[in-house]
């Protein structure tokens, strides 16, 4: 049995992938800003982190991850019937918002809940201007590797 998701909220600005860090491997947000120190310090709490730092974040901590973009590359089309169905046990959505404004992460269940780290009124992708990236999400083992 999967354990439940413990909501996570933004509480700093450009929070919301460490949040939506935090949620899927159930640490807090203080741990996961402390875990990715260096990264957060040098560009995170400017503008924001990339998916190669979501990507080893989650697989130094035991999980796996499949992305799908909205435009499918190398030939820049765009997926049909966008967006795709969640797929994996969690994700990480990669949205255009307008509370707040720009590019932001939120977390979805299998089942297509959502939970916003910087709007938990919202509970469902559709409520979004534009959906960019799904990253759906297992988990592996425990931890495949110390990093110190």
């Amino acid at each position: 049995m999967e354990k439940p998701i413990k909501y996570v909220k933004a509480a700093v600005t450009n929070s919301c992938v460490p949040a939506c860090l935090a949620m899927v491997t159930g640490k807090t947000l203080k741990r996961v800003i402390k875990d990715i120190y260096e990264h957060w310090e040098n560009e995170g709490r400017y503008s924001g982190l990339d998916d190669d730092i979501v990507d080893q974040y989650l697989s130094k901590n035991g999980y796996a991850v499949q992305r799908i973009s909205h435009e499918y590359e190398p030939n820049k089309l765009l997926i049909p019937k966008w967006p795709v169905k969640p797929f994996a046990p969690i994700h990480i959505v990669d949205v255009w918002s307008s509370n707040p404004p720009g590019m932001h992460a939120v977390v979805m269940l299998k089942d297509g809940t959502v939970y916003d780290p910087s709007n938990k009124r919202i509970k469902d992708i559709s409520m979004y201007q534009r959906v960019f990236a799904i990253t759906g999400v297992w988990k592996v083992t425990d931890k495949i590797f110390d990093v110190k």
